[in-house]
């Protein structure tokens, strides 16, 4: 199941235009995912790490005008300080005179989507554990202990402060907002 708004909303980079992807996932069962499916294509490469010290894991590596992504709330989702990792986020693209795009669920469409959809993919993050999902703040729990924040328009403003530069575009989309800043 997709949820309603989310269809536009997918990146396409031609090889062309892509010279190499770095993908770094601290979760060690997410990360042997990651590798496997890295495998297929010559120009990505899987870091095994904590993004929380992006700038660290990147040193040495050939990185100039960076596309940094964090795409389908993985911010929602993270583990660790979500906000260090927008600092590094930051801290690596503005070195580099590069470019971010984050996108994140909007708490607003969580009454009305997020329980059918995490249903959907319940096989990955557990059944809903409804006594413990809290509706009025957008943080959905699991069963299993999987947990899932929906963002606040005051939060979403954080998040836009904390990366500063300059923005390109803002989504505002039924579940999702995406946010693209420039430091050219």
């Amino acid at each position: 199941m997709s949820v309603p708004g989310t269809e536009e909303f997918f990146l396409i980079l031609p090889p062309p235009r892509t010279r190499n992807i770095i993908a770094v996932e601290i979760n060690n069962s997410m990360f042997s995912e990651l590798q496997k499916r890295a495998t297929h294509y010559p120009n990505i490469v899987a870091v095994k790490g904590d993004a929380n010290n992006l700038s660290q894991l990147l040193n040495g590596l050939d990185v100039q005008f960076p596309v940094v992504l964090s795409l389908q709330n993985s911010l929602g989702t993270w583990e660790g300080n979500y906000q260090k990792a927008l600092s590094e986020i930051r801290k690596v693209a503005e070195r580099k005179r590069g470019e971010v795009i984050i996108s994140v669920w909007r708490q607003e469409g969580f009454k009305k989507h997020a329980i059918d959809f995490y249903n959907s993919i319940s096989a990955l993050v557990g059944e809903p554990d409804l006594e413990k999902t809290d509706f009025e703040n957008g943080i959905f729990r699991s069963k299993t202990g999987f947990l899932s924040k929906w963002w606040k328009p005051e939060e979403r403003k954080g998040i836009e402060k904390r990366l500063g530069g300059r923005k390109v575009k803002e989504v505002l989309g039924n579940v999702f907002f995406i946010l693209h800043v420039s430091y050219t």
